[in-house]
């Protein structure tokens, strides 16, 4: 402290600019402020044991331990930070709090709970009772507590501020036996509401991290169980039959060049590739033939960040734990949690975030391009081919509705279901219609319908599409509100679905559309983006590798 004393006067006698002169008079008083506060609550824990134990056992045992609470003052650090992102960007004033429907979790306690263990029948789950309304109600009467001393306080500072201000004045240095025993009780008061709120905050963050852990409600039509479980619910066009050897979309894209993916994991890393002409073409194709049938069916399109912070996708559903194995993480000194994209459907929310939308313009129909980018941690499965990779271009469908008649959203999941099918049915594909099961929804859908089409070379159905109702979870979380006819705000319902992945669609029109002559016929919707019909070899781009990881014959040099 005499060494900040000293830069302080330092500093006034060299003139030195005004913020910084600020900025050193506040860390002055703050730290001084907080050394009287930890003497203060030092001299409290030993003089008022009772008091103590009192506090401990009625406030914050068993939920708190408050033995370590002197030390944290001590670190200048005394609540440690959230293994929520979300709630780390609640602290760091990116967003209120999440709104937990408390009240209807305590009406439903055995239902959530049911809820939760069939959609997470393997992961370690929370007892609601226990570990969420528990913190809760236990936060409540915290509350109530901090604020009756915080009253007796203020009231106690009131009865002696005539005599304080009479003191300083005329310099007096007596005090009555009245006005001094009102002067430590004031003390001890601010000790206790310290303490409280100390209490308060670290329950607060024990609530709200159980809490996020609570999945969406499900829809009464969802299956119960594993992937295996989930129910066809229409399959649509005729399993197109060749009476010859179907060619695999990579054996196609690398007899024709028109995909790569041997020798660039050296620059690019495993799970990537490369789109050559007509597989580019291609991929711009599909993606204007999707834009434009959206466009048609009122959606408006958006363009948003490939960089976001965590709390959008824990917002989203996408728990902390879980990023870092799903996402890459900016690793920059100066902003923390920050991770590239792995879906439009967070940039969306987030553009959303923190808004109210007017009734008038629900429900808000939008459709984004994005670059996604995922680690796919599984690297056992479809490690060949561009099923599952690290990057690739999806066209996403995101909707905001409203909650008046609580069908709105299941309405708009409906519309997306019909615009998908529209989309696959005209692209000539033969696919399935997959009411998923319970443990296939994540934390966010209400109800989750996958599109699965035929891929030869599988021997099976791959899915290429994904819609799901997530109702107000992640509103709730993102606070995205609307204003309703009567000038009340609510929480809106959010649907979300792919339009178009590209690689995986490739895939489905390389391996269905194969005819004896090895010619990719392409279907028609798509001949006015293309200009052509066909996919052949005539246009084979013939490239020799001479890198390295190969016999050194095959190294091939300039003669200079």
């Amino acid at each position: 402290m005499k060494i900040l004393v000293s830069l302080y006067r330092r500093q006034i006698r060299h003139g030195v600019p005004g913020h910084i002169y600020h900025r050193t008079v506040f860390t002055c008083v703050r730290l001084l402020s907080r050394e009287q506060n930890l003497k203060r609550l030092s001299n409290f824990f030993k003089n008022e044991k009772e008091i103590v134990s009192k506090i401990r056992t009625e406030f914050a045992e068993p939920f708190i331990s408050i033995d370590g609470l002197i030390e944290n003052v001590k670190e200048n650090y005394p609540h440690q930070p959230s293994k929520s992102i979300l709630l780390r960007g609640v602290r760091d004033g990116q967003l209120h709090h999440p709104a937990i429907p408390i009240n209807y979790i305590k009406k439903n306690v055995e239902e959530i709970q049911s809820n939760w263990q069939n959609r997470m029948p393997y992961n370690e789950r929370l007892n609601i009772l226990k570990d969420v309304i528990a913190p809760y109600d236990r936060l409540q009467i915290i509350r109530q507590a901090k604020n009756k001393y915080l009253s007796e306080k203020d009231a106690l500072t009131k009865s002696t501020q005539d005599f304080w201000i009479h003191h300083r004045e005329n310099n007096e240095s007596s005090v009555p036996p009245e006005i001094e025993k009102d002067r430590r009780k004031s003390l001890n008061l601010g000790c206790i509401i310290s303490l409280l709120s100390w209490i308060e905050l670290k329950l607060e963050k024990l609530f709200y991290e159980n809490a996020l852990m609570i999945p969406n409600i499900t829809h009464p039509m969802v299956p119960v169980g594993d992937e295996s479980a989930g129910e066809v619910i229409k399959t649509v066009n005729e399993k197109k039959k060749n009476k010859y050897l179907t060619y695999g979309h990579m054996d196609v894209g690398e007899r024709t060049s028109i995909i790569r993916q041997k020798n660039i994991s050296n620059f690019t890393g495993q799970r990537t590739y490369y789109l050559y002409k007509e597989a580019a073409d291609l991929e711009q194709a599909l993606v204007r033939y999707t834009i434009d049938r959206l466009k048609d069916k009122g959606f408006h399109m958006i363009s948003g960040s490939n960089i976001l912070h965590g709390s959008a996708y824990e917002g989203c559903g996408i728990t902390s734990s879980k990023m870092s194995d799903l996402l890459y993480h900016i690793d920059s000194e100066q902003e923390d949690d920050f991770f590239i994209t792995g879906t439009s459907e967070v940039s969306i929310a987030a553009f959303c975030a923190n808004h109210a939308i007017l009734h008038k313009h629900l429900p808000l129909k939008l459709c984004c391009v994005s670059t996604c980018n995922r680690k796919e941690t599984r690297s056992s499965i479809d490690r060949r081919g561009i099923y599952r990779v690290h990057h690739f271009t999806k066209v996403e469908m995101f909707a905001v509705t409203a909650n008046e008649t609580e069908k709105e959203s299941e309405e708009l999941f409906n519309e997306f279901l019909q615009i998908q099918e529209e989309i696959f049915t005209d692209l000539e594909l033969h696919f399935r219609i997959v009411n998923m099961a319970t443990e296939e929804l994540g934390l966010p859908a209400h109800q989750k319908v996958d599109m699965e089409a035929w891929m030869p070379t599988k021997n099976g159905y791959g899915e290429i599409s994904s819609t799901s109702n997530c109702t107000d979870f992640q509103s709730r979380r993102l606070h995205i509100l609307y204003k309703n006819e009567n000038g009340n705000y609510k929480f809106a319902h959010t649907v979300n679905g792919t339009a178009c992945a590209v690689p995986r669609m490739i895939i489905a029109l390389l391996e269905n559309n194969q005819s004896e002559d090895k010619v990719i016929t392409l279907p028609k919707v798509l001949h006015p983006y293309l200009q052509k019909t066909t996919i052949d070899r005539s246009s084979r781009l013939n490239m020799e590798y001479i890198g390295p990881n190969q016999s050194k014959s095959k190294w091939k040099m300039p003669n200079e």
